[in-house]
């Protein structure tokens, strides 16, 4: 076996498969996917989107790697559904990768507050929404556990498969400052989740590990007015990259000895945030 970095990182002959592939982490797993050789399905709601990634995704195409765009929605049933049949519809009945990275932010409440009375940190409590609670969890943490389930056939004719959940650190820390709970709490259950996953499917070893991301550019981030602050409680002083991201989807991906594992990867800011 090659010790060659370049050898581990290969992913000729691979068939991959990204939601949330259009924008922000997704693309950036995807051109590590695509410029290292694997066949790489992008799936997102907005096809602007898509084809703007795709163009991208084929200027860096490289040992035999190419890119596809498929609209789907993974907020429903249904939805994950017709991503599963789309798939099949190309006579493809392998996927060794599945990368579940769709997710979304709902923001609920004002900064909080060390010096709030009771009765505003009851409102401040009460000021979120079920239906916000609702959706976030539906979409970060049943719809990963849903598609997964419903790739299972697929990614067990896979000579290594995996699948890799995108998480945050918001899962992993607990933050005074932090202004959605429910996107914490969706990310956290994922975490746990992805245990619980990797030991259902170990009999058929489907490894399942997340990454954890903190501060990468992404629609989430570039209009937040905290970002700014965000990055003063990062030891590295600065957002992650795309090399960093597609390098640890890659390690994840090729490494057929890490399962049922959270990889943080925020330039050491969950070491920093607790209680700020």
């Amino acid at each position: 076996m090659s010790m060659k970095s370049s050898s581990f990182g290969d992913l000729s002959g691979k068939t991959a498969l990204i939601t949330g592939g259009g924008t922000g982490i997704g693309l950036m797993i995807a051109r590590a996917f695509v410029s290292n050789g694997a066949r790489t399905i992008i799936v997102g709601r907005r096809i602007e989107k898509l084809e703007s990634a795709k163009k991208t995704l084929d200027e860096e195409a490289g040992n035999g790697g190419s890119a596809e765009i498929m609209c789907g929605d993974v907020s429903t049933r249904s939805g994950i559904e017709k991503i599963v049949s789309d798939f099949e519809s190309g006579e493809q009945r392998v996927l060794d990768i599945l990368v579940c990275n769709a997710g979304i932010y709902r923001s609920e409440e004002k900064s909080w507050n060390k010096s709030l009375s009771p009765e505003e940190l009851s409102n401040q409590f009460l000021s979120s929404r079920t239906e916000d609670w609702i959706e976030t969890l539906t979409v970060n943490t049943v719809s990963p556990y849903h598609l997964s389930g419903a790739f299972i056939p697929h990614l067990s004719r896979s000579s290594g498969p995996n699948i890799i959940v995108t998480s945050s650190i918001a899962g992993v820390h607990w933050s005074a400052n932090s202004s959605n709970p429910s996107y914490s709490a969706s990310k956290s259950a994922m975490n746990h989740l992805v245990k619980i996953m990797a030991n259902r499917l170990a009999p058929i070893y489907i490894r399942v590990n997340a990454i954890a991301p903190g501060l990468f550019p992404s629609e989430m981030t570039e209009d937040s007015p905290w970002i700014k602050q965000a990055i003063t409680t990062v030891p590295a002083k600065r957002m992650g990259n795309d090399q960093e991201m597609g390098f640890t989807a890659l390690y994840l991906a090729n490494c057929g000895y890490i399962n049922g594992q959270v990889l943080v990867v925020d330039g050491g800011r969950s070491l920093m945030a607790s209680g700020q």
